[in-house]
């Protein structure tokens, strides 16, 4: 046998006797049907018939790289053609045969549908697909139980198919594809069955048994069919031989014709096409339910040896098309030449050339079987669970087909959108460096509190309901402190203040809530000064106040997180704002110890002091537990000043190196000492950012892979909102696509039932100057305002 194509379809909302799905098989040589009904998709099942097929005409060659394709997805678009031909019409045969007999057991019908479509002229052979696999040309050929069924069928205009023995009806109903091996034995394997009759009669038998039609539908299933005497078997057989011979023949001739067109087509094609180039995507190779136009317009963005990457108007196409799938163009549609490839979804082949062709995705209906959505109940491994809405509505074409099946085809499974009544949506807006405020360390007042309002402006209108504001980057302060120094970043000057006197945290905290958007002030504990930095550092400044714990490092000055000094000072400058400001929460980053330069960080002398007090643990722990030290008292401390006060942290995103399986990368835990994992286990903050600065795809940082992992190890119900690299969308930086964060969005969505329960972005800057339209992105997401998530411990 040849190619055998293999369609899975769910009859689940249609139930029939515990049947549910119809495994559909068609020979790509013959074109002859099988179909079988099912009570369960389950592998053993599917096998179990084709092992009777394989028995009775030997192995075939399975085109699919998987066993069975639900709902006529198949893996090679080059195949759809023929499966949603051979679906549609059995479908819609299988729903005009119900219909005009007035019943609802599909069970019934299967067989009589089938006999039909295997009884019709088969394209490109002049020979039936019943002629060309069983030999029975002649109506006098047929059995007499085959007749004397269709002359009871022929008396009555509808008999009733009783179904007592349910087994029986997964052996009888069924319709498959299959095609003959291309090679010479093919004839061998065919000419030499164990019982050729025996074969004949048992399948004739098994499709009489089930038949159960109208006089109008006897007559269109007896077109080519009647009477078989049992001594005319040995010639029917023989001129099955010459019959299927023959096919094969054919088959196997066009089938070297097109290898050499091909690998000359290659050749030739190769050699002349271009990235940049407009070619056309011969819309008949990949979907052969468009007959007109031919040709989908595209431009190559992408190449390889023997493929090209292409785009068309709608969408970038999402696997890569071989050269024989596309012809040169000379000429190109006006709006194809500006085409930004960045803005555009990924797209099927399928529906890119049925949008091109018909201006929407709509596809055939199948009568016979009533439709329901699945999409609400259907839980996708990497998004999660969606709602049916426009696909032009759904971000970077996060959506999935047959999943909305009530619904017009424009319809489909969405996985980003959704009405949502609590969501956290940040940016961090950074201070350091002055990275995204103030833009001028000399501007005046008015200047730099312009720019914030603008900033908070944006925020407002994209619909965002928090911002996290950095107020003490490296030991200095953008408010007004007695314990610390006005911050270099905001004056100019170390220890200035800002002329005329104002303060910016009292400033935004004002401004922003007026517009219902919470401020998450956020302080760096340790780092004292940012590296190759040389201004001189005010008196009040803590590497000043402590300076045996002030270590030169990696050329930064950093504090040592081990001196108990050091950190009920942090504690005390954390105190002071929340007691005297309006903050919504205190945020910290993911520097606690310093990422490494290779060298060991100086802490020697306060380890050695730690072990003359009698203490046990190794350096690594040690390391750990000042950490974990200082977390626990401000989260306590915070709490006991102001009880609704958030406490959040954004670690390295990768708690360790291999862990989940599969992650590797820096390991926060024996790197920086944090261990992140046990804060959110133990309840020590109110939410955690782990820095998921990484795309989804990539298995070695995955970020929906470690979203996942992060949300699993919250094991008292604090909330995760995972930090996302905008900046990466920038030409000069890693050059993602805005679709990337999107995506991200999308997935940590997907997973708000695992308390992922919003997104911060680094940084704002990106997001005021609308990289890559990241702005028009953010709005269709957050098209309605909503709340911050609730905290029902605080």
């Amino acid at each position: 046998m040849t190619p055998l194509q293999m369609d899975l379809i769910d009859f689940r909302t249609r139930s029939d006797k515990d049947f549910q799905w119809i495994l559909h098989c068609r020979d790509h040589c013959s074109k002859y049907s099988w179909a079988f009904a099912l009570k369960s998709k389950e592998g053993q099942f599917i096998a179990n018939h084709l092992t009777t097929l394989f028995y009775q005409f030997g192995p075939c060659k399975i085109l699919q790289s998987g066993l069975s394709i639900i709902d006529g997805r198949p893996c090679r678009p080059e195949s759809q053609g023929l499966v949603e031909r051979g679906k549609a019409t059995l479908c819609n045969i299988l729903g005009k045969y119900m219909e005009d007999r007035k019943t609802t057991s599909w069970t019934t019908c299967l067989l009589p549908v089938v006999f039909s479509m295997n009884t019709s002229l088969a394209r490109g052979i002049d020979t039936t697909p019943y002629e060309i696999v069983f030999g029975i040309i002649n109506e006098e050929d047929l059995p007499p139980a085959i007749l004397e069924q269709l002359m009871e069928d022929k008396t009555s205009m509808s008999t009733t198919y009783d179904i007592s023995d349910t087994d029986a009806v997964s052996e009888q109903h069924s319709i498959s594809s299959t095609i003959t091996k291309p090679d010479a034995s093919a004839a061998d394997s065919i000419s030499e069955p164990a019982a050729p009759s025996d074969i004949i009669n048992d399948v004739c038998t098994q499709a009489v048994d089930s038949i159960d039609s109208s006089n109008e539908e006897t007559d269109n299933i007896t077109q080519h069919t009647n009477e078989v005497n049992s001594g005319n078997i040995t010639s029917a057989y023989s001129a099955y031989l010459v019959i299927r011979q023959r096919a094969t023949e054919k088959y196997l001739s066009n089938a070297n014709k097109r290898i050499k067109a091909y690998n000359e087509f290659i050749e030739n094609f190769s050699f002349i096409c271009t990235i940049g180039d407009y070619v056309g995507i011969k819309i008949d190779k990949v979907d052969r339910t468009n007959t007109d136009p031919k040709i989908l317009p595209a431009v190559v963005f992408k190449k390889r040896h023997d493929k090209i990457k292409v785009a068309c108007e709608n969408g970038i196409i999402d696997k890569w098309c071989s050269f024989d799938s596309v012809v040169k163009l000379s000429t190109v549609l006006e709006k194809m030449i500006d085409l930004n490839t960045s803005q555009l979804k990924r797209i099927s082949i399928i529906i890119a050339s049925k949008l091109y062709v018909r201006g929407s995705a709509t596809g055939f209906t199948c009568s016979c079987r009533v439709k329901a959505d699945k999409c609400d109940t259907y839980n996708d491994q990497q998004y999660g669970i969606g709602q049916c809405i426009d696909v032009s509505q759904c971000p970077d074409a996060v959506y999935q087909f047959d999943l909305c099946e009530s619904q017009p085809a424009n319809i489909q499974c969405c996985f980003s959108l959704g009405p949502r009544q609590e969501e956290f949506r940040a940016p961090w807006i950074a201070t350091v460096n002055n990275i995204d405020w103030p833009s001028s360390r000399t501007a005046t007042p008015t200047a730099q509190q312009a720019e914030l309002i603008n900033i908070l402006d944006t925020v407002q209108r994209l619909n965002m309901n928090a911002v996290v504001f950095q107020i003490r980057p490296v030991g200095d302060a953008f408010y007004a402190s007695t314990l610390e120094p006005w911050s270099l970043y905001l004056t100019g000057t170390h220890g200035k203040a800002p002329s005329p006197l104002w303060d910016p945290l009292t400033f935004i905290t004002t401004e922003a809530h007026k517009r219902n958007i919470e401020v998450h002030a956020w302080l760096n504990p340790y780092r004292a000064r940012m590296s190759d930095a040389t201004y001189t550092l005010a008196p009040n400044h803590m590497a000043k106040r402590f300076p045996k714990y002030a270590y030169t490092y990696n050329k930064y000055i950093w504090m040592d997180p081990g001196a108990i000094e050091v950190q009920q000072f942090i504690c005390n400058v954390t105190e002071d704002i929340v007691s005297r400001y309006a903050v919504d929460s205190i945020h910290m980053d993911d520097y606690f110890y310093p990422y490494s330069d290779g060298t060991e960080f100086p802490d020697a002398k306060t380890y050695k002091a730690y072990q003359q007090t009698g203490g046990k643990l190794s350096k690594s722990d040690w390391r750990r537990s000042n950490v974990n030290n200082l977390i626990q008292m401000i989260y306590t401390r915070i709490h006991a000043i102001k009880p609704k006060v958030k406490f959040g942290i954004s670690p390295f995103g990768i708690w360790k190196n291999g862990v989940p399986q599969g992650i590797t990368g820096l390991s926060s835990y024996d790197s920086l000492y944090s261990d992140s994992r046990m804060w959110l286990e133990q309840g020590l903050v109110d939410y955690l950012t782990p820095q998921l600065y990484w795309q989804i795809d990539p298995p070695a940082q995955s970020y929906s892979a470690l979203l996942k992992w992060w949300i699993g190890e919250s094991k008292k119900g604090r909330h995760v909102y995972p930090g996302n690299a905008v900046y990466r969308i920038r030409p000069t930086d890693s050059n993602w696509p805005v679709t990337e964060i999107v995506r991200q969005i999308n997935i940590t969505r997907s997973m708000r039932d695992s308390l992922a329960l919003g997104n911060v972005f680094f940084s704002v800057t990106q997001i005021m100057q609308n990289v890559k339209g990241i702005q028009t992105e953010l709005a269709k997401l957050y098209k309605q305002k909503v709340a911050v998530p609730k905290m029902n411990w605080l």
